[in-house]
């Protein structure tokens, strides 16, 4: 799927390069934030290496683990440590 976004022609190419970067970054970390999309569609949208992503996951404070109490009660390995 494709998006469609028009900017004021002041915008030089050079500059359209770094705001999609940004674009899909921020919109990747808000679909990952609200469990709209996994870790590997969100990497996929901004084409980042998971080590890159998950950089940017620790330093914006977004989760990348995030079990409910009640799944957390349904792993019974961790009832052994």
């Amino acid at each position: 799927m494709q998006i469609s976004i028009n900017l004021p022609e002041r915008f030089s190419e050079s500059d359209l390069a770094g705001l999609i970067g940004e674009m899909k970054l921020q919109l990747a970390l808000s679909l990952f934030r609200e469990k709209r999309i996994s870790i590997a569609e969100a990497m996929d949208i901004t084409g980042q290496d998971i080590n890159e992503f998950l950089e940017i996951c620790r330093k914006e404070g977004i989760p990348i683990i995030n079990f409910s109490p009640d799944d957390i009660g349904k792993m019974d390995f961790l009832k052994e440590l």
